[in-house]
C-alpha cells in the first residue's frame, strides 16, 4: 500500500460449503478517516486486505461495532445462550430423545417442555440441554425477535435432529 508493505491479520475467517469469508473487525471511528480518533495504521490494514481479497477472489466483509449492534435482542439472547454451550457430542441421548419426542409434534414454550421430563432429570441440566440445542439450531425459536424465556415457543428443526 503506497509503497510500504503492510502486516495484518484478518479477525474472522469462516469457509462453508458455499463461500469464504475473510471479515475485518474495527471500532467505526478507526476506519473513517473523518473522525479525528481513526487510525491511519486499521485504515491501511483494512485497505490491504481487500486488495488481497479481491487479488485472490475472496470475499472481504469490514464490520463494526455499528453492525454488530444493530439488533440488541439478538445480543442479548447469544449472552444467554453461550454459557450454555455444550458439543454436539456431548449430548446425552436419553435427554435428547424426549426433548425430541416432545417437540416432534409442534411449537412447545420452553417451560412446557422443561415440564414434560421426568423429575429424574435435574432442572439445571434440562434447561442447558434445551438452550444448547437452541444454540445449536436443533431447536429454533424467533430469537431474532424476542428475548428468551421460559415463555419462548421452540418447534424441532428436522434437519438438524441427528446428533453427531
Amino acid at each position: 500500500m503506497a509503497g510500504k508493505v503492510v502486516e495484518t491479520v484478518f479477525d474472522m475467517w469462516i469457509k462453508s460449503a458455499n463461500e469464504e469469508k475473510f471479515i475485518f473487525i474495527k471500532y467505526s471511528s478507526q476506519i473513517d478517516p473523518d473522525d479525528k480518533r481513526s487510525s491511519q495504521k486499521a485504515i491501511y490494514e483494512m485497505y490491504a486486505q481487500k486488495i488481497w481479497c479481491a487479488e485472490n477472489n475472496k470475499t472481504h466483509c469490514v464490520l463494526t461495532e455499528l453492525d454488530i449492534r444493530i439488533n440488541p435482542i439478538i445480543i442479548s439472547n447469544k449472552k444467554t445462550l453461550i454459557p450454555y454451550y455444550l458439543p454436539v457430542n456431548d449430548i446425552k441421548k436419553d435427554l435428547y430423545d424426549l426433548i425430541l419426542k416432545n417437540t416432534i409434534n409442534g411449537s412447545i414454550t420452553i417451560r412446557e417442555l422443561e415440564n414434560c421430563i421426568p423429575p429424574t432429570f435435574h432442572p439445571a441440566t434440562t434447561r442447558n440441554y434445551i438452550y444448547a440445542l437452541i444454540y445449536h439450531g436443533i431447536l429454533v425459536c424467533n430469537q431474532n425477535e424476542c428475548i428468551i424465556s421460559s415463555l419462548t415457543e421452540v418447534h424441532l428443526n428436522v434437519k438438524k435432529t441427528h446428533l453427531g
